[in-house]
């Protein structure tokens, strides 16, 4: 039925096949490997990149504190501003009576008080 040559003939085509299939898992084992590197290379790449974002938030939400607190003594002061510029246009406010002659400066007896007295 099968001569000897013709079962040898398919036994090197199926040796054959089976060789080429073997290469070609070996290449596609190779390709997986590069993907697999290449796969860790950009996993690399993006823990990099969020550590540098965290970094980058880190210090926006530390400027944003000082901008803050700056804000705030900026506050502060333009209140303790406005208290002095009262003050200064009271004085402005006195020292134009007192030239106007409508504020008399006496002192009193003991010489430590002085006695202010309004003429409108």
């Amino acid at each position: 039925m099968f001569s000897k040559s013709g079962v040898g003939e398919k036994l090197a085509i199926l040796d054959s096949s089976v060789i080429v299939a073997f290469s070609k898992v070996r290449q596609e084992i190779a390709q997986l490997k590069k993907s697999e590197a290449r796969c860790s290379q950009v996993e690399d790449q993006l823990q990099q990149l969020k550590e540098e974002r965290n970094e980058y938030l880190t210090a926006i939400n530390e400027n944003t504190e000082e901008i803050s607190a700056n804000y705030e003594y900026l506050m502060e002061v333009e209140q303790k501003l406005d208290r002095l510029t009262a003050r200064v246009d009271e004085l402005q406010m006195m020292v134009r009576d007192l030239m106007l002659g409508q504020i008399e400066v006496t002192r009193t007896d003991d010489g430590k008080t002085v006695k202010l007295s309004a003429f409108y």
